[in-house]
């Protein structure tokens, strides 16, 4: 093709690995600070009840006036 010239393709910045590796490791610390302030009785939720475990039921009546 007569006059066509070829533009020079953008050049890709290089990533800087060390400083992504840094924030992820910084973002893991975080979320693992927040977990750890449940504590081990957010587990709990997980067991089923059993006979002889106490409940807690809460309910309320509304009437029409």
């Amino acid at each position: 093709m007569k006059g066509f010239r070829h533009q020079p393709s953008e050049k890709k910045e290089e990533k800087n690995w060390t400083k992504i590796g840094i924030v992820a490791i910084c973002v893991l610390m975080a979320v693992f600070m927040v977990v750890s302030m449940f504590g081990m009785s957010w587990l709990n939720i997980f067991t089923q009840a059993k006979p002889g475990n106490t409940a807690l039921v809460d309910f309320t009546f509304r009437d029409a006036q």
